[in-house]
């Protein structure tokens, strides 16, 4: 009987942690894959891809990809080539004047425990990291200017797709 218990222990663990590990899963998306794996941005219609623009971008509230994490406002991205498939997702931040969600640093500390340590406090900071996990790119970016709201944001895309970001550098 106790180890029935324990069983079923381990069990409602495991599904736990499989539900926490699903929410806002960037190596999760399929990139280069089609649209329908992206639940934040719905069923898409062909007619809703541009075919004149290398790229449509799709935005939403991260919610809708993050359900159980909070990271300040932030909106997520999804950047669609015109033949249909995934090229990049990411989440922004959205800063006002006084950089109050940077300074929460709750994107960051989320990259951080998920993919690796940076010090954007650093003389060594460049103002982004990539990491390289598998056929994916996680590319976290964080850069100050002066007078301007800090841009920080982190986009899972591959090494084939990533210009996507570039939304006019792109060419399929």
């Amino acid at each position: 009987m106790k180890k029935l218990k324990i069983l079923i222990l381990i069990i409602l663990f495991n599904l736990v942690s499989f539900k926490s590990i699903q929410a806002c899963d960037l190596l999760g998306v399929e990139i280069g894959g089609n649209t329908s794996t992206l639940e934040f941005i719905g069923q898409l219609e062909e007619e809703d891809i541009d075919p004149n623009e290398s790229i449509t971008i799709f935005e939403s509230q991260t919610s809708a990809f993050c359900k159980d994490i909070d990271f300040g406002i932030t909106t997520i991205k999804g950047y669609i080539t015109n033949k249909g498939t995934i090229g990049a997702v990411e989440i922004v931040v959205q800063n006002n004047s006084n950089n109050t969600e940077s300074k929460q640093g709750l994107l960051r500390n989320f990259v951080k425990a998920n993919f690796g340590d940076f010090n954007i406090d650093s003389e060594e900071w460049q103002g982004y990291k990539i990491w390289n996990i598998g056929p994916k790119q996680i590319f976290y970016y964080y850069s100050e200017r002066e007078n301007e709201p800090t841009k920080e944001g982190v986009a899972v895309t591959s090494e084939q797709y990533y210009n996507v970001l570039l939304v006019n550098e792109y060419e399929n």
